[in-house]
């Protein structure tokens, strides 16, 4: 199996797939407006000679750079200020390892000592078989618990999920994104609501509305770590 890298690659994907995201998602509240005018607002932003969603991003970045596409290509400043937001979920921030609950400690410092501080960096180093096994090797480590560690940090590439979540998911028996991506969002609430119980990790309430949005952001995830 082909080992991706830690985030969606804008470069490849284009509005098919950002009208496909945003029509097919549950949105929350605030980005349920990116939903009017979508295909002219689609259209508009390909005549202004935007090519795919890298190009979009980096421009939505900046204040001066949006404000003159939306004067280029018409399309609402709002419009784009929102959409910029939600483009930026799509690739969320990488955790620092020793963020992540019940690891192993001692692994995460040996982990730090060759520059591997965060879940990018571990999946990034580590997400293939022989190159997690190499890096046992040249750490000393228990490979187990470095493959436990790279499950987490390939679990948090899904939007929303932190690594107090990502062990939630974990120790619930959702080891993978395709576990996740395949599940029931009433199974994921049910199992994952008992593993808290056990662990004791997270204080509020995930209901089954948003384990359905989980479920289908896995799915917008094309690989997942090799066992």
């Amino acid at each position: 199996m082909a080992v991706m890298a830690y985030h969606i690659d804008f470069q490849s994907l284009g509005f098919d797939y950002l009208k496909m995201r945003l029509t097919g998602e549950d949105l929350i509240p605030s980005q349920v407006p990116l939903r009017d005018g979508l295909n002219d607002n689609a259209a508009a932003l390909m005549k202004a000679g935007i090519e795919n969603l890298e190009s979009l991003s980096v421009i939505l970045e900046s204040k001066k750079k949006l404000a003159e596409l939306a004067e280029k290509s018409g399309v609402d400043a709002g419009y784009l200020n929102i959409l910029g937001r939600a483009l930026r979920g799509y690739r969320p921030k990488p955790h620092a390892l020793a963020d992540y609950p019940l690891i192993d400690e001692d692994l995460v410092g040996k982990l730090a000592g060759t520059g591997i501080r965060t879940s990018a960096d571990l999946y990034d180093a580590a997400a293939a078989r022989g190159k997690r096994s190499e890096l046992a090797g040249l750490l000393g480590a228990d490979e187990s618990r470095l493959a436990e560690l790279v499950r987490l940090s390939d679990l948090s590439r899904i939007q929303w999920v932190s690594p107090i979540f990502a062990r939630l998911l974990h120790d619930a028996g959702y080891r993978t994104i395709k576990a996740v991506s395949s599940a029931k969002a009433t199974d994921l609430c049910r199992d994952v609501a008992a593993c808290n119980g056990r662990l004791g990790l997270f204080k509020g309430k995930i209901g089954e509305r948003d384990m359905g949005r989980l479920v289908f952001l896995a799915a917008m995830l094309d690989s997942e770590v090799e066992e």
